[in-house]
């Protein structure tokens, strides 16, 4: 999730010490270190967790002040940091799920998982648990165990393409890392010499870039691959790779939504004599990544009453209806 997404990153601003000192921490880890990627890792699944519940932005934001006092009691924490253990298997939802009720905190909606909640926390954390192990050997020249980059590609990035579990490790991995080294792992990536058929390595190397915070050293890598996957997109009829050309429009709205080109090409997308079903999911992400601008309500309603664009007034309405219920 990136940073403009994050409802409850104040939380994680405002608390200092986080985490108990009873919990065994790995070594070279910094407990300042562990608790603060708990924290937002954490705080992180429970908005998604609040988000796949259909709550609107304002009623997840409603969360700030019971999650404040939910993540400051010992107990939590201590279940939370218990993670980094490398002998941890599994985490107690049952501890999370009593100590909420206990504090009689604000409900949370109906379908609210808790498993989900500490699977994908517990699969989060001991990723970046991997991917700094990994990264250590990388960095310090005095291991026994030492690693160079090649190896990083070799072993993680290529060997692992298709391992889902791995892909969280590699974004980790490219967020710990110097910019020029994130770049030289991503170009690896892009430049795949096996070119699967679903087009996993530009997926996985877009991922990897939307945890960077700032992209303006991968400038190059970044372009490369938007033109990569734009490209994909280009198709004027139905294929075999139809999925693989929608997931492409949805992750170039996603990862690219801050470029100021994204929008209007996504916009000509709907307009060019691309796939039906292109031009009706370039509609959908248009609606879903920029609803907040009022241009936007605009031109919809322009396009749902087109008299040339039959397709895609069915998404227009759709995302009018979808996005827009609360407007008169």
């Amino acid at each position: 999730m990136n940073a403009e997404r994050f409802a409850f990153k104040l939380i994680v601003e405002k608390t200092e010490n986080w985490g108990q000192d009873t919990v065994t921490l790995p070594e070279n880890l910094p407990r300042s270190e562990a608790g603060e990627k708990a924290l937002s890792e954490f705080l992180q699944v429970m908005q998604l967790e609040l988000e796949d519940a259909r709550l609107e932005e304002s009623q997840v934001q409603e969360y700030r002040e019971p999650l404040t006092e939910f993540v400051s009691q010992p107990l939590v924490q201590e279940t939370l940091l218990g993670v980094f253990d490398k002998d941890c298997k599994t985490i107690s939802t049952d501890t999370l799920a009593q100590t909420w009720t206990q504090l009689n905190l604000t409900a949370l909606p109906e379908g609210f998982n808790w498993e989900a909640v500490a699977r994908i926390y517990f699969k989060q954390i001991k990723a970046f648990v991997h991917a700094r192990e990994l990264v250590d050997r990388l960095l310090n020249a005095n291991r026994e165990d030492t690693l160079t980059l090649d190896d990083i590609k070799r072993d993680v990035f290529l060997q692992h393409l298709f391992d889902e579990p791995w892909h969280e490790v590699m974004r980790q991995i490219v967020r710990m890392i110097a910019p020029e080294l994130a770049a030289e792992l991503l170009d690896s990536l892009i430049e795949n010499p096996v070119e699967p058929s679903n087009f996993t390595h530009l997926f996985v190397a877009a991922e990897c870039l939307a945890v960077l915070p700032d992209r303006t050293a991968l400038t190059s890598t970044a372009n490369q691959l938007r033109d990569r996957l734009q490209f994909l997109t280009q198709y004027p009829e139905v294929d075999e790779l139809i999925l693989t050309r929608l997931r492409a429009i949805s992750t170039l709205a996603r990862v690219w939504k801050t470029d100021l080109d994204t929008l209007p090409w996504l916009q000509s997308l709907v307009e060019s004599p691309v796939a039906e079903s292109i031009r009706m999911s370039a509609v959908d992400e248009i609606a879903l990544s920029w609803k907040e601008r009022p241009e936007i309500l605009s031109w919809l309603k322009t396009l749902a009453q087109s008299s040339v664009a039959e397709i895609t007034r069915v998404s227009a309405v759709r995302s009018l209806a979808t996005h827009y219920r609360q407007d008169p």
